[in-house]
């Protein structure tokens, strides 16, 4: 199954939809079909926030200029919420979220599979 070499590169690597139409052919609808339903609730997504988020307080949209001290208010704010146990147990799941994501980005795209990889001949 020959393909031609110009068509499908990234940054001299193949897609990862390039992959796919190559390896299984047969696929290609779920493929584009996985890509629209990502995109379409990733969309929904930022308008259900932009609509539910509340605006900021006029004293805040106003202000232009953020001082040192405002910024270290903040963090020592942010400190104090430490003590509680609750917040504390946000810590492992944030950094667990953080490698969940990429592990599936990577297992969904195939980075790193050797024959995902595009070499010049």
């Amino acid at each position: 199954m020959g393909h031609d070499s110009h068509s499908h590169h990234v940054w001299g690597m193949q897609s990862p939809v390039a992959v796919v139409v190559l390896l299984y052919p047969d696929c290609i609808f779920q493929v584009w079909l996985t890509l629209g339903i990502y995109i379409a609730i990733a969309c929904c997504s930022v308008l259900l926030i932009s609509l539910a988020a509340d605006r900021l307080p006029k004293s805040l949209r106003d202000k232009k200029d953020i001082t040192c001290r405002e910024v270290g208010e903040l963090a020592l704010n942010t400190l104090k919420h430490l003590k509680y146990p609750y917040q504390l147990i946000l810590i492992p799941l944030t950094i667990y979220s953080g490698l969940e994501q990429g592990f599936y980005g990577a297992e969904w795209t195939g980075v790193g599979r050797a024959e995902n990889m595009y070499f010049p001949a």
